[in-house]
């Protein structure tokens, strides 16, 4: 019989959980634990009774413990490095689906993309690679998300909407059709997007304005 895949989830944090769900029910890959920053958790088990390895040290797995990864981080900019030190490790990026979502035949996902329960992704939409796309959030047609960027649970982008590498698109948002997101941008929880939002800009409110 042939062996699973073997996967390390780095982060055991609330995302990191969220993941190790989705790969259990699927039931195609073996998940062998997680690589956390937290001493205090090293060489313990998580509450759902997976052991965490050790600190976030790709070196830990490459000694044959695992071929792949996910990098279970909510903070983009961290996601980011460690999802490149995996690649530079050697080890290869395992894609997230729960088994609920709704993909267009024409839509494309990056490597290393997260796409929790109820996510629904529309005609033509371009998912870069590392992205975390949480639960019940909606990406319509034609839209383009960046590398490392992340979209939280019930947010909503209209059609051609773009959101460029490492910006976030906070829980219940909503992006007008059209809009550009820059890179590194924060969108706040609620709010409701109408102009595009520059580059290292937060906004925030309905309609969304710039703090």
């Amino acid at each position: 019989m042939q062996q699973k895949p073997r996967v390390v989830i780095v982060g055991a944090g609330g995302q990191g959980h969220v993941v190790l769900d989705v790969l259990v029910e699927l039931g195609q890959v073996d998940v062998v634990g997680f690589l956390d920053d937290r001493p205090e958790l090293w060489h313990t088990v998580t509450k759902a009774d997976y052991p965490v390895l050790g600190g976030i040290d790709f070196g830990v797995i490459e000694k044959g413990q695992a071929e792949s990864f996910v990098i279970a981080v909510g903070n983009n900019a961290v996601r980011a490095r460690l999802f490149e030190e995996g690649l530079a490790s050697g080890l290869t990026p395992w894609d997230v689906r729960h088994p609920s979502v709704i993909v267009a035949s024409s839509a494309e996902l990056g490597v290393g993309a997260q796409v929790a329960a109820g996510v629904i992704i529309g005609p033509f939409a371009v998912i870069g690679r590392n992205v975390l796309m949480a639960a019940g959030c909606t990406v319509a047609h034609d839209c383009r998300i960046g590398d490392h960027a992340f979209v939280a649970p019930g947010a909503h982008l209209g059609g051609d909407v773009t959101v460029e590498e490492l910006a976030f698109i906070g829980i219940g948002a909503n992006v007008h059709p059209g809009i550009r997101v820059g890179r590194a941008a924060v969108v706040g929880g609620g709010a409701m997007v109408i102009r595009d939002v520059p580059p290292d800009t937060t906004v925030v409110g309905v309609p969304a304005r710039k703090i």
